[in-house]
């Protein structure tokens, strides 16, 4: 029953590294957006003031360009990161709850199975909940680079949490493997 536990301990903080890859990538897009939108903006108003040929034109694309600044709200990165802002604080505060419960599990007897399956319950239940507050309707695609920089982050994650006293270095490399509870690993 610990494993189920441990699995959905890693389970949540994976998808918690997933969305905050997500985050920072809808960042930098939309922050490119923006810049292409503004030089779009200046460029137009700078070329139609010098070269006073083909108004239209230039009026089309400074027009053209503010619709596009208008309409930046509504791009799946700009949801996304909306969604993320309310999303993301709560899970980790789920996340600390669960981690205190792993310590305290690490270090005390061991409990009986239905309470740590009614435990991992409770929080896959809260993060199901989570996800659905706030995320519904909102698209977060798997892609390969997204799943694998989310299975790094995971991995440091639990490197730095539990794999890092001297001696763990062979177990750093694995976020699958459980800590030890003996070895005192998890008082970090």
């Amino acid at each position: 029953m610990r494993d189920r536990f441990w699995g959905t301990y890693q389970s949540i903080v994976f998808k918690k590294c997933f969305f905050e890859e997500h985050q920072r990538r809808s960042e930098i897009l939309l922050f490119w957006a923006k810049v292409l939108c503004a030089a779009v903006s200046i460029l137009s108003v700078l070329a139609w003031s010098v070269s006073k040929i083909l108004p239209a034109l230039w009026a089309s694309l400074i027009a053209l360009a503010q619709l596009a600044q208008t309409m930046l709200g509504y791009i799946p990165w700009a949801q996304q990161l909306n969604a993320l802002c309310y999303l993301l604080p709560d899970l980790n505060l789920l996340i600390a709850d669960l981690d205190a419960d792993w310590l305290q599990l690490s270090l005390a007897e061991p409990e009986d199975p239905a309470a740590l399956t009614e435990k991992s319950a409770f929080y896959e239940r809260k993060y199901f909940e989570l996800e659905n507050r706030f995320t519904v309707g909102v698209w977060f695609p798997v892609t390969k680079s997204v799943v694998a920089a989310a299975e790094t982050s995971q991995k440091d994650y639990f490197r730095v949490r539990y794999f890092h006293e001297e001696g763990c270095e062979e177990n750093a490399g694995s976020a699958e493997s459980e800590p030890a509870a003996e070895s005192g690993q998890g008082t970090a």
